[in-house]
């Protein structure tokens, strides 16, 4: 039996189908080291493995983001 296919996207598909910001995506690759599939000319392919990894870094990011907002929305230094 053979293995089924791979379905593969590229970063602007990544984009879409979680409803980000492309040069968020973009960021979440470059700063994890998220190794692509495969390439088409310049575009870079990644499978699903890839898009949960930058799941998982866009979710830390917006973590990150909203702790960095919190903090602002009280006054307090990340010292105090």
């Amino acid at each position: 039996m053979a293995d089924k296919p791979q379905i593969i996207h590229t970063t602007g598909q990544i984009a879409r189908q979680l409803n980000e910001n492309l040069h968020r995506v973009e960021y979440a690759i470059k700063t994890r080291n998220i190794a692509p599939d495969g390439l088409a000319g310049n575009a870079r392919l990644f499978g699903e493995e890839a898009i949960e990894q930058i799941k998982a870094a866009l979710r830390d990011m917006n973590f990150r983001r909203d702790i960095r907002a919190s903090i602002q929305a009280t006054g307090r230094d990340v010292g105090q």
